[in-house]
């Protein structure tokens, strides 16, 4: 459903990383918890094609393959951002988490 969703046809493992493929849209396994696969989406929204030596794209924490038979097994979580702020030591920052 999410190589679906995003038009990504092709499954690789490359440079310790599994990666769902298209030509403007990748997926990347960024981390496997149990059951549950966390995927990062990377996309050029103009269309071009996308690398997989982008530099927007996140790699695994622990670089592992993920074997293709768990895929269909497990629950998958695609995140993403494009546009991040970073407030800490920021005068204006609200530290009152409880």
């Amino acid at each position: 459903m999410v190589a679906g969703l995003t038009n990504c046809q092709r499954i690789v493992n490359f440079a310790g990383t599994t990666y769902l493929k298209g030509f403007a849209a990748i997926l990347a396994v960024v981390e496997v918890v149990g059951d549950i696969v966390l995927w990062y989406l990377c996309y050029n929204s103009d269309g071009a094609y996308i690398s997989y030596e982008d530099s927007r794209v996140q790699r695994a924490h622990n670089p592992q393959g993920f074997p293709l038979g768990e895929m269909k097994e497990s629950r998958h979580i695609v995140g993403w951002t494009d546009n991040v702020r970073n407030t800490v030591g920021a005068p204006d920052a609200n530290y009152n988490i409880e």
